[in-house]
């Protein structure tokens, strides 16, 4: 029997402006107030936005093949007119560079081409996946009217969560993903100084570094591509 193509998925975010250049702004601040209110009445904070994809978008999606190592990352780009990317120092070295393909795409594009992507796997890997990425690629995904062409983590295709897997599904302590590849001897790409956040991403997006955003969405796609074999060999039986 053969093994099934399996795809890993990452995904970074940033604030929703709630419809973009395109939207009323009356109607966008009403919206974003309605939200911030009911988060004050839950005692949340406005960090809290950034969690949910009602109030948060998709900027960049890495999809890597597991058994490959190669793959792609759709991300919106800070200029719309330039198709490459902005000018910057790497954390990748040209070899671990050669693994993956950036191309700019809105949010839209990003949404339709991962579906069209998905159609040739059966097997889905994420690090956090049950309660971040999936629920963002199909809510993203109904709220511009874009069908998905399965039903991540409630179809035949397997779907699997690492932080669940290496945490023994809670019953150990969990740990960031950095801390994963970093015990089971995995390096790629420089080494950070400080692991990004939510905010710290949203922080990246608002200085228009979106090029940084794509690479740090790579970065941990390729990490959890990594992870995966060693799961799939070590603790799958």
């Amino acid at each position: 029997m053969s093994r099934p193509r399996t795809l890993v998925l990452s995904l970074k975010t940033a604030p929703d402006d709630f419809g973009g250049a395109n939207a009323e702004r009356s109607g966008a601040d009403t919206t974003r107030s309605l939200a911030l209110r009911h988060l004050a009445l839950q005692s949340g904070t406005a960090s809290e936005l950034l969690r949910s994809p009602l109030t948060a978008k998709i900027v960049a999606i890495a999809l890597c093949d597991a058994d490959l190592g190669k793959g792609k990352v759709f991300y919106e780009p800070a200029y719309p007119d330039n198709e490459s990317l902005p000018e910057a120092v790497s954390m990748f070295s040209d070899d671990e560079r050669t693994a993956v393909q950036f191309e700019p795409a809105d949010e839209v594009e990003m949404l339709m081409r991962f579906w069209s992507a998905s159609a040739h796997y059966t097997e889905f890997i994420t690090f956090g996946g049950a309660i971040f990425d999936h629920p963002f690629i199909l809510t993203r995904s109904a709220l511009h009217r874009i069908k998905p062409s399965k039903l991540l983590g409630k179809s035949k295709d397997v779907c699997i969560d690492l932080s669940d897997e290496l945490s023994q599904h809670r019953a150990l302590h969990l740990f960031p993903l950095e801390f994963y590849a970093k015990r089971f001897g995995l390096s790629i790409g420089a080494p950070l100084e400080a692991v990004p956040d939510a905010a710290a991403v949203a922080d990246l997006y608002t200085q228009g570094r979106l090029h940084e955003i794509a690479e740090l969405c790579w970065r941990d796609a390729a990490l959890t591509a990594a992870l995966y074999k060693i799961w799939r060999e070590h603790f799958r039986l």
